[in-house]
Formats: C-alpha cells, sequence, structure tokens
C-alpha cells in the first residue's frame, strides 16, 4: 500500500520485527542488510539488496528507545547533504511530542539509494523520499533521495524535510501503538499524520496535496477524500485542542477495516468511518461550523496560518418572491451542500429550518460575514438580500436527504429605525457587556436582535461561547443559546430620564427604547472537558430572575441606516447588573 506524501513523497509500511539492543555510536562500514538484522531480531528478508553498504552516523536513545540513522554508501546527492542531521532533529522533535499522547516506537533511519527501492518507487510513479515500514513496537524509514526530483536544494525547504520525517515517524506509531487501530485508512492516518508532523515541525507548512481536494466535499463526505481530509483535524485541533484529535483515532472503529498489516488493505465500510467521526463530542454543530469556514475562506492549518483553499461553487441563485416551500437535493452525511438564494427586497421573509432533522442550515448574506442557524427572518429593507445557505449533515446513513424548508413573505415594514435583524459578530461581543458575563475567553459566537413593527422583539444568542482552562487536560466551555422576546417603544430621547445628552453627527437618529419582558428560553450549557472530550454538561436558564418580567429604558441611536447603538440601560429586571439586559449595549449592524 502506497501512501503519497507532501511534495511528491511516499510512506510504505510493512511489518518488521522488535528495534533492540544499545550498540555504541561508530561510523563502520557494513551491508545494509546487517542494519536490519541487527535492529529487527528475527527479521529474515531485509528490505534492501544485500549488495548495499550503510555507515552509521548517529545512535540516540529517547525515552528508552532507540534510534539508529544510517547512509547508504555510494550515493552522493547534489543536495541535503546534511538529510541525515535534519533527519535526526526531527526524530528528536516529533519523538518528544508523539509520547505526550502515544507509545512512540524505536526506529531505524536508512538515508540513501537502492536500486530495487528506485525500481519500486517509479512503478508508483512517486516523486518520494520516503518510505516507512513498521510492526508492533518497531519501524524503519527510508529516506530516499528521489526528493531532489522536487527541486529540493542544499539549503532550501529543510523544515519541509524534516517534516516528511516527523509525518512518517507518526505513521510508525499509528502502525504500533496500542491504543490505535493499526489498519491503515488513508483519510483518517494520512490526514492524521499530516497534522501531527505540523505540530512536531511548526515552521513548516502542510502540503498541497493535503488540501487541494477539499472541495469535492460539495459532493463527496470528508472520508472519501483521502489526504485531503487533513483540513478537518486541523480544524478540530484547533477547535478543540489536539487532545480531541488523539480521542479520534483512539476511539476510531476496528470492526469495520478488513483485515491485514499496516500498509495493507485496511479500507474502512463507509457506515464505519461515519460512527467513528459521530465519536466527536458535538459532531454535528462542529462539522457545520467548519462548512462555514470552508465557505468564508477561513480555513486554517494546525499553526492557525490561513489555508488556501476554495470550496469552488458558482452562485447561481434562486429567486425567492413569493411564500413558497424550497426543496434542497442531495444533502449527503459528511458533505457540504451549498445553494445559493435571492430575497425580494421591501418584503419580510421567515425561512424554517430543514424538516428533516438529521439536516441542519444555516444562511449568510453574499457579501456579510454572519451566519445564521435556520429558522431565521430575513428583513432587507434597501436592496435585495442575496446569500449563501448551507446544509450538512452528520446521520449515520448513506441518504442523500431532500429536506424542504418553508419561505413566508410578510408585509413590507419599511423598516423604520430600529425595526429589522441587527447583528452583533464575535468581535462586537468582545466590545461589549458580554465580555465579562462568564469566567474565560469569549473565543465564538454571535447575536441578532429583531425588532418588528407590531412592537415586539427578540434577542437571539447564537452560541456564544466561553472557554477557560482549569487544569493542564481539563477546561470549561459555556455556551449560551436561545431567545428573549419582549415589547418594545421607540420613544423621543429624553436627556433628564436618561441622564446623558442625546448623540449628535451627520446620519444620527437618537431615541430612547423602552423594553417590557415577555419570555425567555436561552439556556447556558456548562460543558467540563478532560483532553478536549466532554465528560459532564448541564444547563441553566440564562439569567434565572428574567422569568419574573421587567421593564429597562435605554439610550439608543441609528447611523445611516447601518447601524444601531445601544449606549446605555437603565432599570434592568437585573437587580445586581442594574447596566445589563435586554436589549444590551454594544454596535449592532444590518
Amino acid at each position: 500500500m502506497i501512501f503519497r506524501q507532501m511534495l511528491g513523497r511516499i510512506a510504505t509500511v510493512t511489518i518488521l520485527g522488535i528495534l533492540t539492543g544499545t550498540a555504541a555510536y561508530s561510523q563502520a562500514t557494513a551491508p545494509c542488510s546487517q542494519f536490519f538484522e541487527e535492529a529487527f531480531v528475527g527479521w529474515r528478508s531485509p528490505p534492501v539488496p544485500s549488495s548495499e553498504q550503510c555507515v552509521e552516523r548517529f545512535r540516540e536513545v529517547i525515552n528508552g528507545k532507540k534510534y539508529i540513522f544510517v547512509d547508504v554508501v555510494g550515493y552522493t546527492p547534489t543536495g541535503f547533504r546534511n538529510r541525515l542531521s535534519l533527519a535526526h532533529e526531527a526524530i528528536q522533535r516529533s519523538v518528544t511530542l508523539y509520547n505526550s499522547w502515544f507509545a512512540t516506537p524505536p526506529a531505524l533511519i536508512i538515508s540513501g539509494r537502492s536500486s530495487e527501492y528506485s525500481q519500486s518507487m517509479a512503478d508508483n510513479d512517486s516523486g518520494a523520499i520516503a518510505e516507512t515500514h513498521g510492526r508492533s513496537g518497531a519501524c524503519a524509514i527510508w529516506l530516499d533521495d528521489e526528493s531532489l526530483r522536487t527541486n529540493l536544494s542544499e539549503d532550501s525547504n529543510q523544515d519541509q524535510y524534516k517534516r516528511t520525517v516527523a509525518h512518517e515517524l507518526f505513521h510508525c506509531v499509528q502502525a504500533s501503538d496500542p491504543t490505535l487501530d493499526h489498519r491503515f485508512v488513508k483519510w483518517r492516518d494520512e490526514g492524521t499524520a499530516e497534522y501531527f508532523s505540523g505540530l512536531a515541525i511548526p515552521t513548516s507548512v502542510p502540503g498541497s496535496s493535503y488540501y487541494d481536494k477539499i472541495h469535492n466535499i460539495k459532493e463527496r463526505p470528508i472520508y472519501t477524500l483521502r489526504e485531503s481530509a487533513y483540513p478537518f483535524f486541523a480544524f478540530l485541533g484547533r477547535e478543540r485542542r489536539p487532545d480531541a484529535v488523539v480521542s479520534f483515532l483512539q476511539n476510531s472503529g476496528r470492526a469495520g477495516s478488513r483485515p491485514g498489516r499496516y500498509g495493507g488493505d485496511g479500507t474502512e465500510t463507509a457506515a464505519i468511518s461515519r460512527q467513528t467521526l459521530r465519536t466527536i463530542p458535538g459532531i454535528d454543530e462542529l462539522f457545520h461550523e467548519f462548512g462555514r469556514r470552508l465557505a468564508d475562506g477561513k480555513l486554517t492549518d494546525e499553526s492557525g496560518r490561513p489555508l488556501p483553499t476554495d470550496p469552488r461553487v458558482t452562485p447561481v441563485y434562486e429567486n425567492i418572491t413569493q411564500t413558497a416551500t424550497v426543496t434542497i437535493r442531495d444533502v449527503i452525511p459528511f458533505t457540504v451542500n451549498f445553494r445559493f438564494y435571492r430575497f425580494e427586497q421591501g418584503v419580510a421573509w421567515k425561512v424554517t429550518k430543514p424538516n428533516v432533522d438529521a439536516v441542519r442550515g444555516g444562511i449568510r448574506e453574499t457579501s456579510g460575514d454572519t451566519w445564521s442557524d435556520l429558522p431565521t427572518a430575513i428583513d432587507k429593507c434597501q436592496g435585495p438580500y442575496s446569500g449563501i445557505a448551507l446544509f450538512t449533515s452528520t446521520a449515520d446513513q448513506d441518504g442523500p436527504f431532500t429536506p424542504t424548508l418553508n419561505v413566508k413573505e410578510e408585509p413590507s415594514r419599511g423598516c423604520p429605525c430600529p425595526q429589522g435583524d441587527w447583528y452583533m459578530n464575535t468581535e462586537g461581543l468582545r466590545a461589549s457587556q458580554f465580555r465579562g458575563m462568564m469566567p474565560g475567553e469569549l473565543v465564538s459566537g454571535g447575536m441578532t436582535l429583531r425588532f418588528t413593527a407590531d412592537g415586539t422583539a427578540t434577542a437571539i444568542f447564537n452560541a456564544i461561547t466561553f472557554e477557560s482552562s482549569i487544569s493542564r487536560d481539563g477546561a470549561i466551555r459555556s455556551i449560551l443559546r436561545g431567545t428573549v422576546k419582549w415589547t418594545y417603544r421607540r420613544r423621543p430621547f429624553s436627556r433628564a430620564e436618561l441622564a446623558e445628552a442625546p448623540p449628535t453627527g451627520p446620519g444620527v437618529d437618537a431615541f430612547a427604547l423602552e423594553r417590557d419582558l415577555v419570555d425567555s428560553d436561552a439556556v447556558w450549557r456548562t460543558e467540563f472537558l478532560n483532553k478536549g472530550a466532554v465528560v459532564n454538561a448541564t444547563s441553566t436558564p440564562f439569567q434565572r430572575d428574567q422569568s419574573g418580567g421587567g421593564k429597562s429604558i435605554a439610550a439608543a441611536y441609528c447611523v445611516g441606516g447601518s447601524e444601531l447603538h445601544i449606549v446605555s440601560g437603565r432599570a434592568s429586571v437585573f437587580p445586581s447588573t442594574a447596566r445589563s439586559g435586554p436589549p444590551y449595549t454594544g454596535v449592532f449592524k444590518r
């Protein structure tokens, strides 16, 4: 089984014996097969011809495991004369990191050219620099200078070379660690090997083959994208920390893989791949957010650097001009289904969620950056609303689903301030009172204020999330979702009542905003995490005393019809925080 590595490299994993012994460093020349026989007791057919000669360069014991580095004699490449020194550094760094979670096996690292291997690589159409062999507690990594076909020179791309070695060593981990599935599954094992090698060599970057097919997720599940599944693991690690990727690997299904050695045919069934993905806590919301990041061009590598990914979707808008039932076709689990809609201006629209519970939908204005989960309301007073919608599912079935959603037309409101929908994104929340509502860091989420012409209003909390660490492995995550409903009145601005002067300036429309609480179903969900996995969770109402009703008044003003500033609040329903509570302070945008 051939694994393609970045810059055209490959990794082939074969079963060998166990690396033993602590012989001292030497510069002795010997048949390469002798080093295999020394390292792998009982190995009777070394994967190199007996005529090849090798010389030992380094030998080191790391955490009780032996790592031997040898060169093939007689091959003098034009570049990377220090390649074994680079491999030595890569092994030191990656072994130390991988041992944080796994049992990293001992290894024999061979650099040079074997005529037999060269033909093997040519037969597999590779520009490889590495082949890896491994079995239950030991491995050998072959560094072939075919890498020079990819134009690597003596002093360039050294970090990429080290990343290659770290990548190959992680394949050895996958082949031997007792907590992992030992059958090669390409989307899982190539994607995670590239992720962990990036953590080991953070100054390196992932190869393009690890993300250049991610756009195919429009039609094909993530587990069919081979090594291009890597961006999902980078996203998972950034969102939930590396421990979440570790947990994913340790929870990977074994029953669905065909029998065979690591590097043999270990192809998973689609059902087992889905079941493995569904072991990730909160996978429904997580995968939907992954789709949003892809649509927004905001996927990153393991270090947070932008990946040049593009969903490659051509907007073809479906015009919505009246109340209708919209059909969404071909929603396949673990794909990202994109749709484009244009809603007629001057009309308020209510959009329901998909009628299939297993399908989740969201929409944002094509030119905007704030997503709203379905159901939602769209009120575009100045020009039509052109939006991109995405639909995802993490159901444990093949699909496809064909859900529908209802779009209901309401009379035009004219949208005088403050009527309409107003949004506050994560950055806006950080600048508002929400920053101090819970312990830890406000990491994501948004809020929508919706004012209707009939005097009712709603605050919608879109997964406002705080996170804080409580130990090396433990953390707390608090997530606010739901709505607060109230009636409101726009009143003239009164300095005496609001204890401040009315704001002035071009396009400023100042007023007092009075509200009476009606109802609230908003809930804080507090999750207790250990190594990225949710171990316990509780839910509590957002501000318990909202159920008792109450009235408040706030100073507010609109600017040019595009921004709503709520600058103060008084007589809140919350006796301990007189300036908090709906309609909240901060800057909201259309």
